[in-house]
C-alpha cells in the first residue's frame, strides 16, 4: 500500500471514531501519524478539518484547511470543503469563489479522481449548484449519482442520493417522480444508512408528505424528529425552518405542538430569522428595501426562497407586484429549466391575488406585461389565439381551429394548434414568468388562473 492509501485509510478511520462521539481519540489519531509527503500532509490536514467541522469549530477547520493548501496544494476535495466552511459560516461571498474554484479544478482533473473523491466531489457541487439557484442542474446531479449507486449496489450513497433527490423534487413540485422516489425511501431506517444519511431521508420525507400527504402526517414526522435526543441542534433546526417555509407558503396552519418548538431555536441566520418573524413576530411587515440587503448576504437559492416567503405574506397588489417583478429579474440569469421549477414551486402566489393584465397592441402586433414586450408581427396565429382569449377564458377546440385557419374542423389541425399555444406559452413564460398559460387538450382551451388578454 502507498503512502497516500495509508492515509486516506487512516482519515476514514479517523473520521469514523469522531462520528461515534470520540473527537479527541480522533484528532490524536492523525496528529499522531508520521506523514513526509505534501500529499499525505494535504489528506491529514483535511483529516483534521473535517473531524473539527464535526464537532462544531468550523472556523478553526477553515484556517487548517487554508494553511494545508497553502503549504501542499489544492486538491478537488480540499477546495469543497473550503467552501462548506464558508457556507457555514455564511460568508457568502468567498463562499461562491471558493465554489467557483472547486468546479474549474472538477472539470480539469475529475477522470484522475478515484471514485471515492469523485462521488464525495459530484455531491458537493450538486448541493452548491443548488445553492446558486441552478435547481434543474442539481436536481439531474442527484438522479444520475443515485442511478450509478444503484447500479454499484453501494447502498449507502445510493440513499444519500436519494435523499437529496427527494427533496428537490419535493421542494419543485416535480411530482411525475416525487411518488415513485417517496415510496423507495418510506422503510429506510437509522441503522440501515447511518444518522447522517438517515437526517438526509428525514428531510426529504418530511417535505414529500407535505406535498404529498398533508400536513398532520409531515407534522407527526417533525415531532418524531425533534423529539429524537441522537440528532444534533443544527440540524433539527435546518428541518424546523424547512417545515415552516412549507407551512407558510401552503397556507396550512401550524399546531401549537409545533409552535412550542420555535423558542429552542436562537442563532438563527438570515433565511431562517425571516421566516420565524413572517410566522411569528406581530410586526411582519414586508421592507421592500431591506431586500437590497438580504440579497449581498444570501446565496440565490436562499434569497429566492426569502423573495417567496415574503410575497406569501403581501396583502396589497402593489407589493405583490413589486416582489413578482423583482423575483423574474432574479430568475432570469439562470438557465430556462431552472426559471421553470422556481416559478413552478410559487406559481399559486404567482397566480393568486388579482388578476394578472397582459395586453396585446393589435396595432403594432406587439404583446406587453410588466415593462417588457414581444413581437408577433410575424406570427398570426398568436394573434388570433390573444384576439379569441380577449372575450373568453376558454374555447372550444374546433371553435379554435375554425377561427384560425378558417376551415371546418379536421383533427389533423390539432397538432398545428397544440405547437402554436405551446410556442404562445414560451412566449408569455418569458414576459410574466408564467408556466403554460394557456392549457390545451382535444376538448378546450382554457386561460390557467386569473390571468387576462386585453387588447388595446
Amino acid at each position: 500500500m502507498d503512502k497516500s492509501s495509508a492515509a486516506l485509510e487512516l482519515k476514514q478511520k479517523a473520521f469514523t471514531i469522531a462520528e461515534n462521539g470520540k473527537a479527541e481519540e480522533a484528532l490524536k489519531l492523525v496528529l499522531d501519524y508520521p506523514a513526509s509527503t505534501a500529499a499525505e500532509k494535504r489528506i491529514l490536514g483535511h483529516s483534521l478539518a473535517e473531524i473539527h467541522i464535526l464537532i462544531g469549530n468550523t472556523r478553526q477547520a477553515l484556517e487548517i484547511l487554508l494553511q494545508t493548501q497553502k503549504n501542499h496544494g489544492e486538491h478537488v476535495s480540499l477546495l469543497g470543503e473550503i467552501a462548506m466552511c464558508y457556507y457555514i459560516l455564511s460568508d457568502f461571498r468567498n463562499w461562491k469563489f471558493a465554489f467557483e474554484d472547486m468546479k474549474r479544478a472538477y472539470a480539469t482533473h475529475k477522470d484522475i479522481l478515484t471514485f471515492d473523491r469523485r462521488i464525495m466531489a459530484e455531491f458537493t457541487l450538486a448541493k452548491f449548484i443548488e445553492e446558486d439557484g441552478d435547481v434543474a442542474t442539481a436536481a439531474a446531479r442527484y438522479l444520475r449519482i443515485m442511478k450509478e449507486m444503484n447500479e454499484r449496489h453501494d447502498s449507502k450513497r445510493f440513499f444519500r442520493a436519494i435523499a437529496q433527490a427527494l427533496r428537490v423534487l419535493a421542494t419543485f413540485r416535480m411530482s411525475s417522480q416525487l411518488s415513485d422516489v417517496y415510496l423507495q425511501m418510506i422503510g429506510i431506517n437509522e441503522k440501515q444508512i447511518g444518522l447522517n444519511s438517515y437526517i438526509d431521508v428525514q428531510q426529504s420525507l418530511l417535505l414529500a408528505e407535505l406535498a404529498l400527504v398533508g400536513p398532520q402526517s409531515a407534522s407527526s414526522r417533525l415531532m418524531e424528529i425533534l423529539q429524537n435526543k441522537d440528532i444534533c441542534m443544527t440540524d433539527k433546526q435546518t428541518l424546523y425552518f424547512d417545515f415552516l417555509e412549507e407551512h407558510l407558503l401552503r397556507g396550512f396552519e401550524l399546531s401549537q405542538e409545533v409552535k412550542s418548538f420555535s423558542s429552542g431555536f436562537t442563532d438563527l441566520n438570515d433565511f431562517e430569522r425571516e421566516i420565524h418573524r413572517l410566522i411569528f413576530s406581530d410586526q411582519s411587515q414586508i421592507d421592500i428595501g431591506y431586500l437590497t440587503t438580504l440579497s449581498r448576504k444570501m446565496p440565490l437559492a436562499c434569497y429566492l426562497r426569502t423573495l417567496g416567503a415574503f410575497l406569501a405574506k403581501a396583502h396589497t397588489p402593489s407589493l405583490q407586484a413589486e416582489l413578482r417583478s423583482q423575483f423574474k429579474l432574479v430568475i432570469s440569469t439562470l438557465n430556462p429549466e431552472s426559471q421553470q421549477l422556481w416559478i413552478s414551486r410559487y406559481k399559486n402566489l404567482f397566480l393568486a391575488a388579482d388578476e394578472i393584465e397582459i395586453l396585446y397592441d393589435s396595432g403594432n402586433k406587439t404583446l406587453q406585461f410588466g415593462g417588457k414586450s414581444a413581437d408577433l408581427s410575424r406570427r398570426s396565429g398568436f394573434q388570433g389565439l390573444l384576439e379569441l382569449f380577449s372575450s373568453a377564458s376558454s374555447l372550444e377546440t374546433e371553435t379554435a381551429i375554425q377561427k384560425l385557419w378558417n376551415v371546418e374542423f379536421d383533427p389533423t389541425y390539432y397538432k398545428s394548434l397544440r405547437m402554436t399555444v405551446h410556442r404562445l406559452n414560451e412566449v408569455l413564460f418569458e414576459l410574466s414568468g408564467i408556466p403554460k398559460a394557456i392549457e390545451i387538450n382535444k376538448q378546450k382551451l382554457e386561460i390557467k388562473g386569473k390571468i387576462i388578454f386585453k387588447i388595446v
